[in-house]
């Protein structure tokens, strides 16, 4: 966890520096490295986990990891901007310091707030996907269907994202804007939940229908919420503003994950999954009000 949280903010800031026009699709091509990655490792670990047994699967796990971390090692590299100057540390002192106090932008939680209204939109989007994807499978299995099956609507919605980051984001750097799509997302989110998922969770079909639906919109909010970020941000801010943005979402989630997981208890009660999915639900109604609010302070 340390370790991806170190890795996502320079990773996505340094996407961020070399697009303007294409930023969303730039974005959401990268980003489709979690979705290939959620459907390819849990099939080959399902599978590795009979045959090799769990430490020869953690290292074949480790290896796959350290070739795609060896390649982004040589490919990532940061822009460096005319208008910055860049300040020289001289001593190990110097740079924690620095680091410590200058990658979490105050300034514009303080002055901007327009960035804020984002963050908070950013926080409750990324508490309706951790939460829905978190304990999908759980709510599938506690409603009558199988492990194998619950393993495989994940997978159907993993593979559907791909197709929901890569599209969305052309569609919002070419016609709707950036801003338009992801409220559109974020709405439908929530309609998939309350109108499909609720109401029709012991049903197969239904299920089917919810993981293409859901895993598209999904997909396609994790590609546009960075890029919404660097659309009220200044380019060569953004990877601060970024991994300060993220720095919230993740304290967030550290206090509402458990909450979620308090509503929906064991599983068994029907009311108890009633109540998380629409918990789930409600955090995309405000994550889209939140945005809603950002986008009219930015055009009116």
């Amino acid at each position: 966890g340390f370790g991806s949280g170190i890795l996502m903010s320079p990773v996505v800031g340094a996407i961020s520096h070399y697009f303007k026009k294409n930023r969303a699709t730039a974005n959401g091509i990268a980003t489709n490295g979690g979705s290939v990655g959620g459907v390819i490792f849990p099939l080959m670990l399902r599978k590795l986990y009979t045959q090799v047994g769990f430490m020869w699967s953690m290292r074949i796990l480790a290896l796959l990891s350290g070739i795609c971390l060896i390649i982004s090692f040589f490919l990532v590299k940061e822009r460096k901007f005319d208008n910055i100057s860049y300040k020289e540390l001289n001593t190990k002192k110097e740079t924690i310091k620095y680091y410590l106090f200058e990658s979490f932008d105050f300034k514009s939680l303080q002055k901007d707030i327009i960035f804020v209204f984002v963050c908070i939109g950013c926080v409750f989007a990324e508490l309706n996907i951790v939460i829905s994807c978190t304990y999908f499978s759980f709510v599938c299995i506690k409603t009558g269907f199988t492990q194998d099956q619950a393993f495989l609507f994940v997978t159907i919605m993993n593979a559907v994202a791909i197709i929901g980051r890569t599209l969305t984001a052309y569609m919002a750097d070419k016609w709707t804007g950036r801003f338009n799509i992801l409220l559109v997302v974020l709405f439908l989110m929530a309609v998939f939940e309350l109108v499909i998922w609720l109401p029709f969770k012991r049903y197969t079909a239904a299920i089917y229908v919810f993981c293409c639906l859901y895993g598209f919109c999904y997909g396609a909010a994790f590609s546009l919420l960075p890029t919404i970020c660097g659309q009220v941000s200044k380019t060569s801010e953004f990877g601060r503003r970024y991994s300060t943005m993220y720095a919230i979402v993740g304290i967030c989630i550290l206090c509402l994950l458990p909450a979620s997981a308090a509503i929906i208890g064991d599983g068994l009660e029907n009311s108890r999954i009633m109540g998380f999915i629409i918990f789930s639900a409600l955090m995309s109604i405000i994550s889209m009000f939140a945005y809603f609010i950002s986008r009219y302070l930015c055009i009116g």
